[in-house]
């Protein structure tokens, strides 16, 4: 069922194994500025904008008792940061959003009130293209019946808006469960043309589940989800996801539990064969991923650095060995594929940083 909008935005944000064959010949140093954040507390929800220009962060940071959390929007052009009261991210938001987006929100106001902006509740998450956001609602009775059990349960719904359309859908099957973290209790991640998206949950249950959506592009009502869960192989769990600009590949970091060890593979799923996923690599430990911008490499962030892999050969090209898993915490690659947004954690003080990918 599809619902009409109304009114404004009041918050925008907006199975075969291969070997690898490691090649070095083209190696390089990325040169990397000044930490553009430092902190004491954590960054999370990290999100790049469309536009890939700026990157939105929410810092997570109690001092002597006093919360002095805050989102931040670091600028890609102006090598600058500024932190986003209440006040300011209306004023921020022409900066934060791409004009086609900004004229939207002016014109939609999602049905179910969005929350606050001190966490996730309040995340409205766009597609690059402009075309879709979705953001989430308030915490409700799912109906009866739906749960394991035949027994009713409380969740946030998941709510596609479509711009062009003015209307919104609940998104079948998915469940958010806390909106305390984006990152870590839910996470969206758009394929470029929109017409796509991959959402990550984390139940009260410690379930992880992450499901791809699709199928909206013509009529909302057609909208369908996959549950990739399902799909990975058993005693592998994923943590990382990435599409392709049309939205039929899917790359995900899959982890692996042993007793003696963890570590990840770098997997990929195609829509178009649902019920296989294939292992591209295995015994790294991955710190963010992307597709390229031809699509016929897989860069990625491991052991030995900044690699990209071919996706028909299994050749991998070392890009940077500095930046590697032991140097970068976390790693969030840009829309436009041309620069990454790092985490690095030195002592107790987290830096963020941005360089172009070589």
């Amino acid at each position: 069922m599809t619902y009409q909008l109304s009114a404004v935005v009041r918050f925008c944000l907006i199975v075969y194994v291969f070997g690898g064959i490691l090649s070095q010949s083209q190696a390089q140093t990325v040169e990397i500025s000044a930490p553009l954040i430092e902190t004491a507390g954590e960054i999370t929800n990290v999100y790049w904008t469309p536009d890939s220009q700026h990157v939105l962060l929410w810092e997570s940071l109690v001092i002597s008792d006093r919360d002095e959390s805050a989102w931040y929007n670091v600028s890609l052009n102006q090598n600058q940061t500024w932190r986003l009261t209440e006040v300011s991210v209306d004023q921020a938001q022409s900066a934060m959003l791409s004009e086609t987006l900004e004229q939207a929100s002016q014109a939609i106001r999602p049905d179910v009130e969005t929350g606050n902006a001190d966490n996730g509740e309040g995340l409205v998450i766009a597609s690059p293209n402009p075309n879709y956001f979705v953001y989430v609602g308030e915490w409700q009775k799912m109906g009866e019946g739906t749960f394991e059990g035949g027994e009713a349960f409380y969740a946030y719904p998941l709510i596609l808006v479509d711009v062009g359309r003015n209307q919104s859908i609940v998104v079948p099957n998915v469940y958010i469960w806390s909106v305390q973290n984006a990152n870590r209790d839910y996470q969206i991640n758009w394929s470029a043309d929109g017409t796509a998206f991959t959402v990550s949950t984390v139940s009260n249950f410690a379930a992880e589940n992450i499901h791809y959506v699709t199928g909206y592009a013509k009529a909302l009502d057609d909208i369908s989800t996959v549950k990739l869960t399902d799909v990975i192989p058993y005693g592998i769990t994923y943590n990382l996801a990435s599409l392709s600009t049309d939205g039929s590949q899917v790359i995900l970091e899959g982890i692996v539990y042993t007793p003696e060890s963890v570590s990840s593979n770098l997997l990929i799923w195609n829509a178009d064969h649902p019920e296989t996923i294939h292992i591209l690599t295995e015994g790294d430990w991955i710190k963010g991923l992307s597709f390229d911008q031809n699509e016929t490499h897989i860069l990625f962030i491991g052991k030995k650095g900044l690699q990209k892999i071919n996706i028909q050969t299994r050749e991998i090209i070392l890009l940077d060995a500095t930046l590697n898993s032991n140097t970068v915490s976390r790693a969030w690659f840009s829309p436009d594929r041309e620069h990454i947004a790092m985490i690095r954690n030195e002592g107790d003080v987290a830096k963020l940083f941005i360089t172009d990918i070589p």
